[in-house]
């Protein structure tokens, strides 16, 4: 095991064999650190991969330590991407049919309210798939953040 001190006064790592600090030349009086480790080991813990985990134990996780919306944020997103299409296709359909049975009888108008609606059925559920994709995003980082923390403070408590 590689085991270095760091200096106590300017965190510097100080290689083996050596009893001050290459930097600051303060004498290391600071405990060993294990450098093998990697610095940090981010396969500590439990994995990230959604894999290892099923659905069934995150939802019954009273410590909360596994988080379902890593397991289902693909489904999730694909239900979105359906819906935002059928949402578009029914749109247009909408647009197209209340032109061709619209009761007003200015053509102006029709052709405009029709464009309105033919725009509207397209670029509403796209933003709200881009919303959809953003919350989805959100909640994954923080999760992420938190287990990494969480990770991080476990290698501190080594140090």
């Amino acid at each position: 095991m590689n085991k270095n001190k760091i200096c106590s006064s300017c965190n510097t790592i100080i290689p083996l064999g050596r009893s001050s600090c290459p930097e600051c030349y303060n004498v290391a009086q600071r405990r060993a650190v294990d450098l093998s480790y990697n610095k940090i080991n981010m396969n500590s813990g439990h994995s990230n991969d959604p894999s290892d985990e099923s659905l069934i134990s995150c939802l019954f996780d009273l410590s909360f330590n596994k988080y379902a919306i890593l397991i289902v944020a693909k489904l999730l997103y694909l239900i979105s991407i359906v819906l935002c299409i059928i949402l578009i296709f029914s749109g247009i359909c909408f647009s197209f049919n209340f032109y061709s049975k619209s009761i007003l009888d200015w053509s102006e108008w029709k052709l405009f309210l029709t464009s309105m609606f033919f725009f509207a059925s397209i670029t509403l559920p796209l933003v709200l798939l881009l919303i959809t994709r953003i919350l989805i995003e959100f909640a994954i980082a923080i999760i992420k953040t938190a287990e990494n923390t969480g990770k991080i403070m476990e290698i501190a408590k080594r140090i």
